[in-house]
């Protein structure tokens, strides 16, 4: 059992986003992420799959079959975390430097002081590969 990403290119009308699912579930893959954002762009579709490697081998295929793949095959990777900051001046300053020195863009953040010494971030990043955002967890992590 594998995950993989798939960066889909999608039309803007009802329903095919379900025909897609429908196709996914057919491979017995689980969609374990899905990120879109019409405001960001109406057409890209990010969807994160877990199933067997063969599964997702016949998955990828009809996906290009259909002409629904983006890039054919990527690392980029979009995730979603939450990171327990300290909640002091500079602390998110230094974070977005660290984001930075690794090219990692920010798709979604959401936080806010909570009257105690940390904030709980939740923070959507997007890059070229998983490893950039290890590196920047590990680095984060120092803080």
């Amino acid at each position: 059992m594998k995950y993989k990403t798939f960066i889909l290119r999608l039309e803007d009308r009802s329903g095919h986003l379900l025909e897609v699912s429908k196709i996914i579930s057919s491979h017995n893959a689980n969609i374990t992420r899905l990120s879109y954002n019409k405001v960001v762009d109406q057409h890209t579709v990010f969807i994160e799959v877990y199933a067997d490697e063969k599964d997702i081998d016949y998955l990828s295929q009809e996906l290009a079959e259909r002409n629904y793949l983006l890039k054919d095959s990527s690392e980029e990777v979009d995730v979603l975390m939450t990171l327990q900051i300290i909640d002091i001046p500079g602390t998110v300053t230094n974070i977005l430097q660290v984001f930075e020195k690794y090219d990692v863009n920010i798709s979604y953040v959401n936080t806010q002081e909570n009257n105690t010494s940390y904030q709980y971030c939740k923070i959507g990043l997007y890059a070229a590969n998983s490893e950039l955002i290890q590196k920047v967890l590990d680095e984060i992590s120092t803080f």
